[in-house]
């Protein structure tokens, strides 16, 4: 999936940005919740994976930086262990402010 972010563009699974279910992330990029565009192939067409390498770019009006760190702290829980205690993202300080607003929108209360 290509992300553009504000202009810088990034590439992720969909899985990986659906990692955390019940986030506002996750609902974001649920295929089921937003049919915001069309799929490839034409309307009412549907992709055989979640995965699928778009040829679309999905524009998220974000901080390009503290949604990266969100999607690296999301691989990082995709590739660890249940139960595993993950490492914290090191956030700037000039950015901190911005960054822990960006996790309380998209995961509410999980802070």
């Amino acid at each position: 999936m290509q992300i553009s972010l504000l202009g810088e563009v990034v590439y992720t699974k969909r899985t990986t940005l659906m990692l955390c279910a019940e986030s506002a992330l996750a609902r974001q990029f649920d295929a089921a919740v937003w049919a915001q565009r069309a799929p490839k192939g034409g309307e009412g067409a549907e992709s055989d994976s979640e995965d699928e390498e778009d040829a679309d770019v999905v524009f998220v009006e974000q901080n390009a930086f503290c949604f990266k760190k969100i999607v690296d702290q999301l691989r990082l829980i995709a590739i660890s262990s249940p139960g595993e205690p993950l490492p914290p993202p090191t956030v700037p300080t000039h950015e901190q402010k911005r960054f822990d607003k960006m996790v309380d929108y998209y995961f509410p209360g999980e802070t």
